[in-house]
């Protein structure tokens, strides 16, 4: 069996191009074509079967995707670049006060253990109102529990730098 498109009912389909021939235009007829083809048309189906006796149909005519499943793409696309560019453009300090007043639990506790600068900052006012973190976090008990936590251990530590400075005098 050849690969060739049989004659039956093929001819009717065939049109001669035009001696200019537009890309654009024919990109467009395949476009409709293609669209056809998906929506169900009975003689569109009929023209494809003619011309490709075994049509690779994904290959050949993609299907399209819905309108709300495009949407939703390029939404997590655009939240996924807009992530990208918050971790490169801002300082730790603003992606702290960032993840605070989105209380973000997961990504407070990431910076301040991945920055130690930051565990200083929990109590500097650089909230609205010139409040610290802890007022900002009032109403998420995880992330109080979690900046009360590290704040705590900071100043643990500098009581202990504190004091071994003394001993050493």
């Amino acid at each position: 069996m050849s690969q060739e498109p049989s004659d039956h009912g093929a001819k009717r389909f065939v049109r001669p191009l035009p001696s200019n021939p537009n890309l654009d235009k024919q990109r467009k007829l395949a476009k409709v074509l293609a669209r056809d083809y998906w929506r169900g048309e009975s003689e569109t189906i009929e023209r494809v079967r003619a011309l490709h006796p075994k049509p690779q149909h994904q290959r050949i005519f993609p299907e399209r995707r819905p309108a709300g499943d495009c949407a939703r793409i390029r939404l997590c696309r655009l939240a996924a670049h807009e992530a990208k560019d918050r971790v490169l453009t801002k300082s730790p300090a603003d992606l702290f006060k960032a993840a605070v007043e989105a209380s973000d639990v997961d990504h407070v506790r990431q910076l301040l253990q991945s920055h130690p600068d930051v565990v200083s900052m929990i109590n500097e006012p650089m909230f609205s109102f010139n409040s610290p973190a802890v007022h900002v976090a009032r109403t998420n008990l995880e992330l109080l529990d979690l900046l009360l936590a590290m704040a705590r251990i900071s100043m643990q530590d500098q009581l202990e730098k504190a004091a071994s400075a003394c001993w050493n005098r």
